[in-house]
C-alpha cells in the first residue's frame, strides 16, 4: 500500500476530556488540529471520545474556574448535547462519537498505540488540555483549515427563510457576544445597533444572532425593530447554514463565529481588539499576527484588528460595499 493512502479502519482517537476541557466552541479549533494530525499519520478517520468529569468534581485549569462558576452542571450537560456533539457532526473527518459513561470506560478505549491517541501525551489518569493550539503555515492552508461542512437540510431551511424574509436583499448577520465569562471580549451592542440602524432597508436585511447564554434574559429594546433569529443561537447547524447563506457575517471574535472561520463558503468580517491583553495573548498562542489577515482567510474573509466602534464598523463595511460595486 502506498504510504500516502490512509490505512483502512485506522482511526485517531481524540479524547475530549471534561476534566480539563470546557464545553465551548473551542472544540472547532481543536478539531482542526486533530484533523491535521490524522492526515499526517495517514489514518482514515477521527473518533471523538467524550470523557466525563472526575467523580470528585470538575478540575479545570485556572482559566476555566470562572467559566465553571457561570456554567453550572446542568448547563454543561445541555452544552454537551447541543453545542459539542452538533459541532462534531459538522466535521466530515469525524466518523464516530463515543460519550463514555465513566472514566474507566474511557481508559479501556485509550489503551491503543500512542500514534492513535490525541492530544499528544494524553492519558485518562493525567488528562491533557490542548489549549489554543498554534497553526503553522501548513495547518492554515484551505485544505486543512476549512473543515466545516453544513448539512444540506439546514442549508435548505435557511434558504427558504431568506427567500421569505430578504426578498432579494443582501443579508448581513451580526453575531453578538454578551457573556458573563470574559466580559471584556463582549460586543459593543450599542455600536452594532447604530450601525444596522444606518443600513438601507431596501438593500440590506440585517439578521441579529443573539448570544446563547443571554438570549433568555432579553435583548436591548432597540433591537426589537430588527430581525432577531434566535433559532441560530440554539441550533448549531442552523447557525452554520446562516453563515454560509448570508451575504456577509459580522461580529467580534467569539466562539460561535468560528463556524464561519472554518467554513470555505462563509464571507465574514471579525473585529478583534489587538490592544486587549487577554485577546492578544490568545492570538499569539494561535500563531496569529495582528499585522495582517490570517493566512487561512479566503476571498471575502477578513479580520480587523480594532475595536468594534461604530466608526470602524461603518468604515470596513463601506470598503466591502465599494469592492462589490
Amino acid at each position: 500500500m502506498s504510504s500516502d493512502v490512509p490505512v483502512p479502519d485506522a482511526e485517531l482517537r481524540y479524547f475530549w476530556d471534561l476534566a480539563v476541557c470546557p464545553l465551548t466552541f473551542d472544540i472547532v479549533w481543536n478539531l482542526c488540529h486533530a484533523e491535521v494530525v490524522r492526515r499526517s499519520r495517514n489514518l482514515a478517520s477521527l473518533h471523538v471520545l467524550i470523557v466525563p468529569e472526575w467523580e470528585k468534581g470538575i478540575e479545570y485549569t485556572s482559566q476555566y474556574r470562572a467559566y465553571d462558576r457561570i456554567i453550572d452542571s446542568n448547563k454543561r450537560k445541555w452544552r454537551l448535547h447541543n453545542v459539542i456533539i452538533p459541532c462534531l457532526l459538522l466535521m466530515p473527518g469525524v466518523q464516530k462519537i463515543t460519550v463514555c459513561q465513566s472514566r474507566a470506560d474511557a481508559e479501556s478505549l485509550w489503551k491503543v498505540p500512542s500514534r492513535l491517541v490525541f492530544p499528544p501525551d494524553y492519558s485518562v489518569q493525567s488528562p491533557t488540555l490542548l489549549e489554543h493550539p498554534s497553526y503553522p503555515q501548513e495547518i492554515q492552508s484551505s485544505e486543512y483549515f476549512h473543515i466545516v461542512k453544513t448539512p444540506e437540510g439546514a442549508l435548505d431551511y435557511v434558504r427558504d427563510l431568506l427567500a421569505r424574509r430578504a426578498g432579494g436583499r443582501r443579508t448581513v448577520t451580526i453575531t453578538l457576544r454578551q457573556y458573563d465569562f470574559a466580559p471584556d471580549h463582549n460586543s459593543n451592542v450599542a455600536n452594532w445597533i447604530r450601525f444596522i440602524d444606518g443600513l438601507d432597508p431596501a438593500v440590506y436585511l440585517p439578521i441579529i444572532i443573539p448570544d446563547t447564554e443571554s438570549s433568555f434574559s432579553g435583548l436591548p429594546a432597540d433591537l426589537d425593530r430588527h430581525f432577531v433569529f434566535e433559532p441560530a443561537a440554539w441550533n448549531v447547524h442552523l447557525r452554520s447554514a446562516l453563515y454560509e447563506r448570508a451575504w456577509l457575517n459580522m461580529g467580534v471574535a467569539t466562539g460561535p463565529i468560528f463556524l464561519a472561520v472554518h467554513s470555505p463558503k462563509a464571507r465574514y468580517v471579525i473585529f478583534c481588539d489587538a490592544k486587549n491583553p487577554a485577546l492578544s495573548s490568545k492570538l499569539e498562542l494561535m500563531g496569529l499576527s495582528t499585522a495582517e489577515n490570517p493566512a487561512f482567510c479566503l476571498e471575502g474573509q477578513r479580520w480587523v484588528w480594532e475595536q468594534d466602534t461604530r466608526e470602524n464598523i461603518c468604515r470596513v463595511f463601506r470598503e466591502i460595499e465599494d469592492s462589490k460595486s
